[in-house]
């Protein structure tokens, strides 16, 4: 049976598709109950390659064209011969195999150091809401603030008596703030100090990791901070304005 993709055009591209076959099929884990040959290590570079460097591959790394390797001058199944035309080739890359990777590993480590692992602790560890979740509370806590402020305004122009009733509205402001600060965070202060995080909409797992609890619980603080400050003085400037009825 030909094991060769009936859709490949080029030797290259059959090629491909014999290594997509194999990194499927191959684990990636060299089993230390034995010595490592040369065989096991061109092997596991033939995987690595398959599986992340080849171009189509199910996972494959975006490098810059400079990194790219385009094809692996070497086979597991036969090692260089000293009778081959290209033994002097195969040999010095038989002898780069433990390091043939490594400047594309380097780039990949400064790409998540970079750009991955910050992006990262922004959506997680400086918060614990997702966006779905963050925008529903932007929604409702507009709808509650307008109703806090329709309340405060009709205590205002109606003239309700005792002036003392006006106070109430530190209820509606608060809850208003609180939404409207958990989304400008996308952080919950609530859930933060009973360490959950969301992970998908509305979906939470307890946070276990001590530096990011430290980390959210301090943010969750400077949220409550806001919420208190914004519901004091909104609700002092509704007590404050001398009632008029109209």
């Amino acid at each position: 049976m030909d094991d060769r993709d009936p859709r490949a055009t080029t030797p290259f591209e059959r090629a491909s598709g014999l290594f997509k076959r194999a990194s499927m099929r191959a684990p990636t884990i060299l089993h230390r109950d034995a010595a490592i040959t040369r065989v096991d290590l061109v092997a596991s570079a033939e995987r690595i390659f398959a599986r992340y460097l080849i171009p189509g591959a199910d996972k494959e790394v975006y490098l810059p064209p400079a990194l790219r390797i385009n094809d692996f001058p070497l086979s597991s199944h036969q090692l260089p011969l000293p009778t081959s035309p290209a033994y002097e080739s195969e040999s010095a890359a038989l002898a780069q195999v433990p390091d043939m990777f490594h400047e594309q590993k380097q780039y990949v480590f400064r790409a998540m150091e970079q750009d991955a692992f910050p992006r990262f602790l922004r959506a997680k560890a400086f918060g614990n809401l997702t966006p779905v979740s963050a925008l529903v509370r932007l929604c409702v806590g507009l709808l509650v603030l307008w109703i806090g402020l329709s309340v405060g305004f009709s205590l205002i122009f109606l003239d309700v008596q005792p002036k003392s009733k006006r106070f109430f509205l530190f209820i509606p402001f608060t809850i208003a703030f609180l939404l409207l600060i958990s989304h400008q965070y996308e952080l919950d202060p609530i859930l933060v100090f009973f360490r959950q995080s969301e992970t998908t909409p509305f979906r939470t797992l307890t946070i276990k990791e001590r530096y990011v609890k430290h980390l959210l619980l301090g943010r969750a603080a400077w949220v409550c901070l806001l919420v208190a400050v914004l519901s004091v003085v909104f609700t002092i400037i509704f007590w404050a304005v001398p009632g008029r009825r109209l």
